[in-house]
């Protein structure tokens, strides 16, 4: 069925998607749909093009006509994967990342790059000869098997499963900002944080899931933690499932450092220890 959209260049022949999450990394993109969109203003903003052996190609651009992201995709039995080599670019027309995927999922050598150009890492993702397509395998896996939810270059990225929603904003291909979960059953807070440049980093908060429905969690602190780029840097405390403490004190990194309390589940202190005077575990 195609679907007519202004302006009128831009014409859509739909395919069947898994879900109506953003697809790609794209910031707009929901459905998977042969043809091009525009932005407002008539510019193109992204294409799907059917090639000679019947596979894909997509590509999308920045307002400024400067290409985001584009990759090769295929179609197995009614469903549609990122298959072979990736690009994205930041908002500077610098590249982001070079990354190889089989049946949605990273494979291979993959380079990330700095804002700058600079490289920022390598990463060897193992041989794609083992890779099924998703409806092969036991389930999902957030971010990477699931061809309908990929994060976005910039804004906020949803994840809505059946057992833990997620929402975690990104900036830069990277996360940037507040980090919520919560088990789906119940709505109730799982985890809480934020992150900078892609790192932990501040107060981040776990939450008791329950000894009957382990599905769900009690609202209940488990424990919190300071970090810093990504390293347990600062006060730790540890709760009860009653709401209680049962240990606090500072890490640094996995070292504990300072005066440690210990506390019985009834509030009552239990011992006190000095870890820059005994080495404590």
């Amino acid at each position: 069925m195609f679907i007519f959209r202004l302006p009128v260049s831009c014409l859509f022949l739909t395919f069947n998607s898994i879900n109506s999450s953003p697809q790609f990394g794209s910031d707009h993109l929901s459905k998977i749909e042969i043809g091009l969109t525009c932005y407002k203003s008539g510019e193109k903003r992204s294409e799907l093009k059917i090639s000679d052996n019947n596979s894909l190609q997509y590509t999308e651009w920045q307002k400024d006509g400067s290409k985001k992201i584009t990759g090769p995709m295929i179609r197995v039995d009614g469903y549609t994967y990122r298959d072979g080599l990736w690009k994205r670019w930041y908002d500077n027309g610098n590249l982001r990342s070079l990354v190889n995927y089989k049946y949605d999922r990273l494979v291979g050598r993959c380079t990330y790059y700095h804002k700058s150009g600079l490289i920022q890492v390598e990463k060897d993702y193992g041989m794609a000869d083992k890779v099924q397509p998703f409806y092969n395998t036991e389930g999902y896996h957030i971010g990477n098997i699931n061809p309908a939810n990929h994060y976005p270059e910039k804004g906020l990225w949803i994840y809505r499963g059946n057992f833990v929603t997620i929402e975690t904003n990104y900036v830069d291909w990277m996360k940037n900002g507040v980090h919520r979960e919560w088990t789906s059953g119940n709505s109730k807070p799982l985890v809480e944080g934020s992150y900078k440049d892609g790192k932990k980093h501040g107060n981040w908060t776990r939450y008791h899931q329950s000894s009957i429905d382990y599905d769900n969690s009690t609202g209940i602190k488990l424990y919190t933690q300071e970090y810093v780029n990504d390293e347990k840097n600062g006060k730790y405390v540890h709760y009860y499932p009653n709401g209680r403490k049962k240990e606090e004190g500072y890490l640094n990194g996995v070292q504990k450092v300072g005066l440690w309390s210990y506390y019985l589940d009834d509030g009552t202190v239990s011992r006190k220890v000095d870890c820059d005077m005994i080495d404590c575990k």
